[in-house]
C-alpha cells in the first residue's frame, strides 16, 4: 500500500511562512503501508499519514494494483493548533513596557502542517 504525496496548497501560510519541512525532499514522495494477509483472500492493512495535503493511495498485490487501485484522492487534513510548533513572525528585539507591539503567529499542528 503506497500513498503518493501530491500537494498541500489547500493549506497556504496566510503570513508566507511555509511548512517547517520541505515534505518531499525530507520524506519523498511516497508513504508505504503495511498489508497482512489473513489466509482467506482478505487483507489487513494499515496506514499512517501525518503530513496534510492530497495523496493518491495504491494498493497492490504482487506488484499488480488491485481492483479500482489507484483510488480517488485523498485529503488529509491538519489537526488542531499545537504552540510549541507554531511560529511567529514580526517580534521586535527588544521591547518598552506599556508600548502596543503587534507581530503574527503561523498556527501548526503537532506534525507542524500549517493551519
Amino acid at each position: 500500500m503506497i500513498a503518493t504525496y501530491l500537494d498541500h496548497t489547500q493549506w497556504p501560510s496566510p503570513i508566507s511562512i511555509p511548512d517547517l519541512t520541505d515534505w518531499k525532499s525530507t520524506y519523498g514522495e511516497n508513504i508505504a503501508g503495511i498489508a497482512l494477509d489473513n489466509g482467506d483472500g482478505t487483507y489487513a492493512a494499515q496506514l499512517t499519514i501525518y503530513k496534510a495535503g492530497r495523496f493518491r493511495l495504491n494498493i497492490r498485490v504482487n506488484t499488480l494494483d488491485i481492483k479500482n487501485s489507484p483510488f480517488k484522492t485523498i485529503e488529509v487534513s491538519p489537526t488542531n493548533v499545537y504552540g510549541p510548533t507554531s511560529i511567529q513572525k514580526g517580534i521586535p528585539a527588544a521591547m518598552v513596557a506599556g508600548t502596543d507591539y503587534t507581530f503574527q503567529v503561523q498556527g501548526r499542528d503537532f506534525y507542524s502542517n500549517n493551519i
